[in-house]
């Protein structure tokens, strides 16, 4: 077999590939489009149905490249997901034939692409030059939401080398010890820490404060939200049992587990192998969901969420309102508590407000056992209104920003009241 030609997909490898592009542009008499293509979620296949599915998938992948391509064009795999396409058709085709399903065993599997587009000779004179750019133009167009196209302008790559070099940092920041976690409380309508949200904090030594708006994307989208969450899961069950340890009867957690996280074949296992090397109480523990990723496959994820409540933790709705179910969709999923999105707050006094909308989740909710949480307090008259509404816990910055381990003890012994509205304005939820 030719070295130069990859084992599973038989298309040039990137070296070949490049090499035969450079031979290519020097007969090309006219434009012609170098296509840089990833598939979005790949490794989320890998991860569900193993990698014998995820080969299979490749092997699909490259026969529909090679029979839109016909004669005329040069494919080769460049990376573990990631094919290049010299071609004078239209991206829009690669896209509409990478969107069809797969029949993959006995899966049908629906994978969209990204697709970054260099035109020759406007974007570059060698292949090697060709395929930077398409690469950087497909990073804009995962970016901006997946099962995109993006063209080539030649503008300032600054942004796209600026998240490259976030994603290398983050691929170091474990091992490194640069996370922390701090603690926001939720507190019970009688003044008393309830519980805590484990928040995660990244502090480089180069770039200092990194904001979790910033890093958890890429972290989703690269798959290292995984082990991140699972130290995020660790470290917050041992930081519990220490605070219980010292006599702190009322250090319940929650943990915000991510979509990428949460559809994790041993993502399970990983729950319950923090709660043994912690020793944490189960019941103790409560995993935070967000409405949005439960609605895309209602049946797994109700199966999942069982398997949760099987090991003695309990489990919230995040940001509830905001996702694709009705309330009617309520009853099927095995929850405690609901957190209501902080955006339905800053509508409650609106005319044609959220006030309604608030009101019906919460009689839904005690009607079926359910605490209720109004996510996101920021002021005194705010914290009035959800207790006349009936809300059970709340959580915002009227009982100040999240703080480290240290801070929490006091919090935990002495109970909370809300910040004066002369103290200054607390940190947001996401801390930087």
């Amino acid at each position: 077999m030719n070295l130069q030609y990859d084992p599973l997909t038989e298309l040039p490898n990137r070296l070949c590939f490049l090499q035969l592009l450079d031979i290519a542009l020097d007969a090309v008499p006219a434009k012609l489009a170098l296509l840089f293509i990833d598939l979005d979620r790949f490794q989320q296949i890998n991860g569900a149905l193993g990698y014998a599915a995820g080969d299979n998938l490749l092997q699909a992948v490259s026969l529909r490249l090679r029979s839109l391509m016909g004669d005329g064009g040069l494919a080769g795999r460049v990376g573990g997901d990631e094919f290049a396409v010299a071609t004078s058709r239209s991206p829009q085709q690669f896209l509409d034939a990478l969107r069809a399903p797969y029949q993959i065993s006995e899966h049908e599997l629906f994978v969209t692409a990204s697709i970054g587009v260099a035109i020759f000779p406007k974007d570059g004179l060698s292949a090697m030059e060709l395929l930077r750019n398409a690469d950087l133009t497909m990073c804009r167009a995962k970016s901006s939401g997946r099962d995109a196209i993006e063209i080539s302008t030649q503008e300032d790559p600054a942004p796209v080398l600026e998240r490259l070099r976030l994603e290398n940092a983050l691929r170091r920041a474990l091992e490194n010890d640069e996370f922390q976690l701090v603690y926001q409380p939720v507190v019970n309508i009688n003044g008393r820490v309830d519980s805590l949200e484990a928040l995660l904090t990244w502090r480089h030594p180069v770039l200092g404060a990194i904001s979790a708006r910033r890093f958890i994307p890429i972290a989703e989208e690269t798959g290292l939200i995984i082990p991140i969450g699972a130290w995020v899961m660790e470290q917050a069950c041992i930081q519990g049992a220490r605070w219980r340890k010292a006599g702190y009867r009322n250090a319940c957690i929650s943990v915000n587990v991510s979509a990428r996280q949460f559809e994790s074949r041993d993502f399970v296992a990983h729950v319950a192998q923090a709660l043994q090397l912690s020793a944490f109480p189960p019941e103790c523990l409560e995993l935070e969901l967000t409405e949005s990723y439960l609605m895309r496959n209602l049946p797994e994820s109700v199966s999942r969420m069982r398997e949760i409540r099987e090991l003695g933790v309990s489990i919230s709705i995040d940001d509830f309102g905001t996702g694709y179910s009705s309330l009617s969709n309520l009853s099927k999923l095995p929850v405690d508590s609901l957190k209501i999105d902080e955006s339905f707050l800053r509508r409650l006094m609106e005319p044609q407000g959220s006030l309604p909308v608030v009101q019906s989740i919460v009689r839904l909710a005690h009607g079926m056992n359910l605490a209720v949480i109004a996510e996101g307090v920021e002021t005194e008259p705010e914290l009035d209104l959800v207790r006349v509404l009936g809300c059970d816990k709340v959580q915002g910055y009227v009982y100040g920003p999240a703080v480290g381990p240290d801070a929490v003890e006091e919090l935990l012994a002495t109970g909370i009241s809300p910040l004066s509205l002369s103290d200054p304005p607390p940190n947001r939820r996401h801390p930087v």
